[in-house]
């Protein structure tokens, strides 16, 4: 009895952290990283787990009740977790948010109050009832109990990254975490009472892993997230990388690929790619060398129509991204230029190594709303950029942006990207629309006289065709 006891705790820790991180992963994804929501994440997560530990220690009636059921307050985790990963995936829907439109800081903290309750508040019912479950026939200190649930925890976290990181769906990560703590919990009943009724649970993890459940589990949470963009039968397929799960498929002609919610590549996106290059080409109309930054395949094959176009570079935030994803492009859709360089090596290991190189270095990224983002807005990567900058160099930065109104957070965002700019650079011009663009670089070249600029760009040869 004491192995199988100390056991169900060992898989309670392992539970415990593995399940929050399969949620958090969710939970960054409905909330586009943002690094406020990580903060607000955690927060209430640990909001509820002292709820429930309180819960447990002021109403002694519930905890003696709950304590002659322990094994199943263990398994309840197990529809708890279901629960709160549905409530996550739907948080938008909840609200009546567009999966378009920011989230304000309000909805933000009460959607993460609501859809943190279910898993949390289990988790901090259970420790304080699992110090008593344990010393019914042993007599172990507490902190013998914290022992062995941080060792579960340990190796909760451990298994879970080296699982994503070898692309292993969450649903099948899911089902052997339910494998695990019902099969601890069949262990106990076993010992203490013989009911082989508790086998049914880990026995229907397993016949669900066998029979391909997890995988259909997984397309069908990928078609609601699919279909919050876009029609469900538009979606073909789907992808991971360490960072972040893609999702692709053909809409009007165009490949798409969706990540955290929100559009990451479109192909060819024939009139945006090309206004975008287009802006960078009328202040620099003799650039050879471009480098892309961000979402930018469609954006490189418009560069690559013109034939004074030496090398093209793209890059990725997620390097693996850029590996990946030229296996799930349709050939009709695949860049087979020599002249384009697909790198997989960090932004600033590549601008160390390419000292005035660029002529043209384009920025098109999702808004500065988490760290991993924020490391392109910097003042020191400015500088870096400037420095694999040719003379006559341009840098053009994609912001939100909004042709009639602009809220607090875009103009801030605008400002304070427009400052740190004008510390690197001495020239500054802006294109406003739905994006806002800007272009600086130390060159006297560089204007906003619409004149100059289509004249410029009239001269570049074969510029009808971008």
């Amino acid at each position: 009895m004491r192995a199988a006891r100390s056991l169900l705790i060992f898989s309670y820790g392992l539970f415990t952290i593995a399940a929050q991180a399969l949620l958090f992963r969710e939970f960054i994804t409905t909330f586009e990283g943002n690094d406020i929501s990580v903060g607000i994440f955690f927060g209430t997560w640990f909001l509820w787990v002292g709820l429930g530990a309180i819960l447990v220690n002021k109403f002694q009636t519930l905890a003696d009740t709950l304590l002659k059921y322990t094994e199943f307050l263990f398994l309840c985790y197990l529809p708890a977790f279901i629960l709160q990963a549905v409530l996550i995936i739907q948080a938008r829907e909840l609200v009546g948010i567009e999966s378009y439109e920011l989230l304000s800081l309000r909805d933000i903290l009460i959607l993460s109050i609501v859809i943190n309750a279910p898993v949390s508040i289990i988790t901090g019912m259970l420790f304080p009832l699992a110090c008593r479950w344990i010393q019914q026939d042993q007599k172990l200190p507490v902190s013998r109990v914290y022992i062995i649930e941080a060792a579960g925890s340990f190796l909760g976290g451990l298994v879970v990254t080296v699982l994503l990181g070898f692309r292993v769906g969450s649903a099948t990560i899911f089902f052997i975490l339910a494998f695990v703590v019902s099969l601890s919990a069949f262990l106990v009943q076993l010992v203490k009472a013989r009911r082989w009724i508790w086998a049914v649970v880990p026995v229907y993890a397993i016949v669900c892993l066998v029979t391909g459940t997890d995988r259909v589990l997984m397309q069908q949470m990928r078609m609601i997230k699919w279909g919050k963009l876009l029609p469900e039968e538009a979606l073909s397929g789907s992808f991971q990388t360490a960072q972040s799960e893609y999702l692709y498929g053909i809409y009007q002609g165009q490949w798409v690929a969706i990540r955290e919610g929100s559009t990451c590549e479109v192909l060819p996106n024939e009139s945006t790619a090309g206004r975008i290059a287009a802006i960078g080409l009328c202040q620099n109309p003799d650039a050879e060398r471009v480098l892309v930054v961000g979402s930018g395949l469609g954006l490189c094959r418009e560069f690559l129509r013109l034939p004074q176009i030496k090398d093209v570079t793209w890059t990725h935030c997620d390097n693996e991204y850029v590996q990946r994803v030229v296996e799930f492009i349709p050939p009709e859709f695949k860049i087979t230029d020599e002249r384009l360089e697909a790198s997989t090596v960090d932004i600033r290991s590549l601008l160390d190594n390419k000292k005035q190189y660029y002529d043209i270095v384009i920025l098109n990224l999702p808004d500065a709303t988490s760290s991993v983002l924020n490391r392109y807005y910097t003042l020191e990567f400015y500088h870096q950029v400037k420095e694999a900058l040719r003379p006559g160099g341009v840098l053009q930065i994609s912001i939100s942006g909004g042709e009639n109104i602009m809220g607090t957070e875009l103009t801030n965002l605008g400002a304070s990207t427009k400052l740190t700019l004008e510390e690197v650079f001495s020239h500054l011009v802006l294109t406003p629309g739905d994006d806002t663009w800007f272009i600086v670089s130390d060159s006297n070249n560089i204007t906003g006289n619409p004149g100059t600029l289509r004249d410029r760009f009239a001269s570049i040869e074969g510029g009808k065709r971008v």
